[in-house]
């Protein structure tokens, strides 16, 4: 069936001034969807996915990637967090339509 993918998440978008993350939605190995992050806050996207983009098998993956990520430690009066971090996913629901 074609679906809605709700994901409500956040960035730091004010770390990359310079040119704003990028994040690919991904089915299987197929980019579905590629949108750029220049607001700061919680964000909610909609993003409608044909069945034909989640394949033939009874289960569908689904992955995020985003383009650039940050080291908290690497921050002007940054912490000692080593992690390093690029998107915080708040939920992640999947609807059929």
């Amino acid at each position: 069936k074609d679906v809605t993918f709700y994901l409500e998440f956040d960035t730091r978008a004010d770390l990359f001034a310079d040119a704003p993350q990028q994040i690919t939605i991904y089915s299987g190995q197929a980019p579905i969807h590629t949108y750029a992050v220049d607001q700061l806050g919680t964000v909610l996207r909609k993003l409608p996915i044909e069945a034909t983009q989640l394949g033939t098998s009874e289960m569908a993956e689904l992955r995020i990637e985003v383009d650039r990520t940050f080291v908290p430690a690497k921050l002007p009066g940054g912490s000692a967090d080593i992690r390093e971090l690029g998107l915080r996913v708040y939920h992640a629901y999947v609807e059929a339509r």
